[in-house]
């Protein structure tokens, strides 16, 4: 499994440094498509690999599976930065399609961390609350 990861980081490369995808295809023995489905996979995995709770996820199983699963159910519920996902609990995650307990772990392992980091709402309760003194402020 690891050799095609590598093949498939320098295959990326030599993308990027200005070959082909038919020069790609002869070189490594496949099709052209798959050389395209490659580059593309590695451009999407560089992307998650910045994503800050992808990383924060990632850390907390060391499983790259199970931490982008959890990322694709978070970009579900809307919750694409850490001030949304603090705003999830326990019961809006069990209705979630995809997530299952060992997920709900992780995600509320995620919002401890969050949590701990910075100021931000412990309960969806204190935020509504928090949401409403700012409406009315104006």
């Amino acid at each position: 499994m690891d050799e095609y990861k590598e093949r498939n980081r320098k295959i990326q490369e030599e993308h990027l440094q200005g070959k082909n995808l038919y020069q790609l295809s002869k070189e490594y023995g496949v099709c052209v498509e798959r050389i395209r489905t490659i580059c593309k996979q590695q451009l999407r995995k560089e992307k998650r690999d910045k994503n800050e709770l992808f990383v924060l996820l990632f850390s907390l199983t060391d499983n790259e599976q199970l931490a982008t699963k959890a990322c694709t159910v978070l970009r579900r519920a809307h919750a694409d930065s850490k001030e949304e996902v603090v705003k999830l609990d326990s019961a809006k995650l069990r209705k979630m399609r995809g997530c299952g307990a060992k997920m709900e772990e992780l995600i509320m392992k995620a919002i401890e961390v969050i949590r701990k980091e910075g100021a931000y709402a412990t309960t969806a309760k204190e935020f509504s609350a928090e949401e409403r003194n700012q409406e009315t402020a104006f």
